[in-house]
């Protein structure tokens, strides 16, 4: 049930054979300081745990997905300011998460369309963009807002799981804005006056039932 860090200065290959990286029930991270390139085997985990792959280096990291293949909770976190850049599709699967805590992201992510999360939870203000958030087709089920500093909603977007707010708001516009198509009232949770949406939200309801919205403006919730 530990969660070990494995720090890796330079470049991850993964070229062939199976590369579990959780066992157990922990969430263990690797660290990757250089590129990362998967060209054959797979990367996995086989319990009740979530793999994390987060990309910390210093300049842009290329992400090169051209064969092999990643199965269940693996996920990956964006934790550069330079960013990475993905040459192929990087696919978030069902219970895993892509975390954009800072940096920008081109290329290719696709998310399982049955329980995966995009998570915003760095400290400085972001924009979101279509690579880490692509089109209602290939999008995340459920988003999380974590980041103190706030997210802005680059253009329309829609999810159909749960809306998490956790630690700052969301900005939304007209133009801009967020969908949820869940009907249930629980697919928003949390929620106060520091982590609120901030503007115009869409939330499919059902009659007879009693909802929450999670709007606000100015700190007033």
């Amino acid at each position: 049930s530990t969660s070990p860090v494995m720090n890796v200065s330079g470049n991850m290959t993964v070229s062939g054979g199976t590369f579990n990286i959780s066992t157990g029930s922990g969430s263990p991270v690797i660290r990757v300081g250089g590129s990362f390139q998967l060209s054959g085997g797979t990367i996995s985990e086989t319990s009740s745990g979530v793999g994390v792959i987060e990309f910390n280096g210093s300049s842009t990291q290329a992400v090169q997905i051209s064969g092999g293949s990643i199965t269940n909770a693996i996920s990956f976190r964006c934790n550069n300011i330079n960013g990475i850049s993905i040459t192929g599709t990087l696919p978030i699967n069902s219970g895993a998460t892509f975390y954009r805590t800072r940096g920008t992201i081109s290329g290719s992510i696709v998310y399982n369309a049955s329980n995966s999360t995009l998570e915003y939870d760095g400290s400085t203000n972001i924009t979101t963009t279509a690579s880490e958030w692509p089109s209602p087709t290939n999008g995340p089920t459920n988003l999380t807002i974590n980041n103190s500093a706030g997210v802005v909603l680059h253009a329309p977007r829609s999810i159909s799981g749960v809306l998490t707010l956790s630690s700052g708001t969301i900005t939304t516009s007209t133009t801009n804005t967020l969908t949820l198509t869940n009907t249930a009232a629980g697919s928003v949770s949390g929620g106060s006056a520091t982590s609120y949406v901030n503007g115009p939200l869409d939330w499919a309801v059902t009659s007879g039932t009693t909802y929450t919205y999670p709007i606000g403006a100015g700190g007033a919730y």
